[in-house]
Protein backbone atom coordinates (compact mmCIF):
# COMPACT_ATOMS: atom_id res chain seq x y z
CA UNK A 1 0.00 0.00 0.00
CA UNK A 2 1.38 3.19 -1.35
CA UNK A 3 1.94 5.89 1.86
CA UNK A 4 -0.87 8.12 0.35
CA UNK A 5 -3.10 5.33 0.65
CA UNK A 6 -2.24 4.77 4.21
CA UNK A 7 -2.59 9.03 4.77
CA UNK A 8 -6.17 8.49 3.68
CA UNK A 9 -6.78 5.66 5.28
CA UNK A 10 -5.54 7.05 8.68
CA UNK A 11 -7.44 10.72 8.15
CA UNK A 12 -10.91 8.43 8.00
CA UNK A 13 -10.29 6.64 10.90
CA UNK A 14 -9.42 10.26 12.59
CA UNK A 15 -12.53 11.44 11.01
CA UNK A 16 -14.59 8.95 12.33
CA UNK A 17 -13.72 9.18 15.58
CA UNK A 18 -13.84 12.81 15.69
CA UNK A 19 -17.41 12.35 14.23
CA UNK A 20 -18.50 9.76 17.18
CA UNK A 21 -17.31 11.98 20.04
CA UNK A 22 -19.37 14.66 18.11
CA UNK A 23 -22.16 13.15 18.09
CA UNK A 24 -21.44 11.97 21.89
CA UNK A 25 -20.96 15.30 23.34
CA UNK A 26 -24.04 16.63 21.14
CA UNK A 27 -26.18 13.95 22.62
CA UNK A 28 -25.29 15.71 26.45
CA UNK A 29 -27.92 17.87 27.66
CA UNK A 30 -25.35 19.81 30.04
CA UNK A 31 -22.00 19.84 29.06
CA UNK A 32 -19.61 18.67 32.44
CA UNK A 33 -16.38 16.91 31.30
CA UNK A 34 -16.88 14.42 28.75
CA UNK A 35 -14.96 11.43 29.79
CA UNK A 36 -13.94 9.04 26.35
CA UNK A 37 -12.02 5.73 27.23
CA UNK A 38 -10.18 3.89 24.24
CA UNK A 39 -9.32 0.48 24.57
CA UNK A 40 -6.66 0.38 21.92
CA UNK A 41 -5.67 -3.39 20.26
CA UNK A 42 -2.79 -5.29 20.40
CA UNK A 43 0.02 -3.56 18.76
CA UNK A 44 -0.65 0.05 20.98
CA UNK A 45 -0.84 3.41 19.96
CA UNK A 46 2.69 3.83 18.05
CA UNK A 47 1.77 0.85 15.90
CA UNK A 48 1.35 3.02 12.68
CA UNK A 49 -1.79 1.52 11.96
CA UNK A 50 -5.42 1.51 12.87
CA UNK A 51 -4.57 2.00 17.00
CA UNK A 52 -2.45 5.03 16.18
CA UNK A 53 -4.74 6.89 13.90
CA UNK A 54 -7.61 6.13 16.96
CA UNK A 55 -5.15 7.53 19.76
CA UNK A 56 -4.46 10.37 17.48
CA UNK A 57 -7.52 11.25 16.46
CA UNK A 58 -8.92 11.00 20.09
CA UNK A 59 -5.93 13.28 21.21
CA UNK A 60 -7.07 15.62 18.71
CA UNK A 61 -10.20 15.79 20.06
CA UNK A 62 -8.95 16.09 24.11
CA UNK A 63 -7.14 19.01 22.59
CA UNK A 64 -9.59 20.93 20.24
CA UNK A 65 -12.87 19.90 22.45
CA UNK A 66 -11.55 19.24 25.80
CA UNK A 67 -12.96 15.76 26.48
CA UNK A 68 -10.98 13.95 29.05
CA UNK A 69 -9.35 11.10 27.65
CA UNK A 70 -7.94 7.90 28.84
CA UNK A 71 -6.36 4.88 27.15
CA UNK A 72 -5.46 1.52 27.46
CA UNK A 73 -3.36 -0.99 25.12
CA UNK A 74 -4.29 -4.27 25.61
CA UNK A 75 -1.69 -7.26 25.42
CA UNK A 76 -3.95 -10.04 24.55
CA UNK A 77 -7.48 -10.98 23.41
CA UNK A 78 -8.08 -11.57 27.14
CA UNK A 79 -7.48 -7.85 28.17
CA UNK A 80 -10.24 -6.74 26.28
CA UNK A 81 -13.51 -7.24 28.38
CA UNK A 82 -12.06 -6.38 31.88
CA UNK A 83 -10.35 -3.13 29.83
CA UNK A 84 -13.56 -2.28 28.80
CA UNK A 85 -15.75 -2.83 31.83
CA UNK A 86 -13.32 -1.05 34.24
CA UNK A 87 -14.24 2.13 31.79
CA UNK A 88 -18.26 1.23 32.37
CA UNK A 89 -17.91 1.44 35.77
CA UNK A 90 -16.56 4.55 36.33
CA UNK A 91 -18.91 5.61 34.08
CA UNK A 92 -17.29 7.30 30.78
CA UNK A 93 -19.42 9.06 28.37
CA UNK A 94 -18.28 6.99 25.36
CA UNK A 95 -15.96 3.21 25.49
CA UNK A 96 -14.20 3.27 22.22
CA UNK A 97 -13.11 -0.63 21.14
CA UNK A 98 -10.28 -0.31 18.54
CA UNK A 99 -10.16 -3.48 16.41
CA UNK A 100 -12.51 -6.07 15.09
CA UNK A 101 -11.19 -8.80 17.69
CA UNK A 102 -12.69 -6.58 21.15
CA UNK A 103 -16.93 -7.30 18.87
CA UNK A 104 -17.49 -10.15 21.47
CA UNK A 105 -16.33 -8.00 24.34
CA UNK A 106 -18.05 -4.70 23.65
CA UNK A 107 -21.12 -6.38 22.78
CA UNK A 108 -21.19 -8.37 26.57
CA UNK A 109 -19.95 -5.40 28.09
CA UNK A 110 -23.23 -3.05 26.37
CA UNK A 111 -25.78 -5.63 27.22
CA UNK A 112 -24.76 -5.33 31.13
Amino acid sequence: MSGLALARRKNRWQAVLLASLLLGLSLLPALGEFKVGLVLDRGGKDDKSFNSSAYEGATRARNKLGIQLKYVEAPDDNAFEPMLRAFALRDFDLIIGIGFGQKEAIQKIAAQ
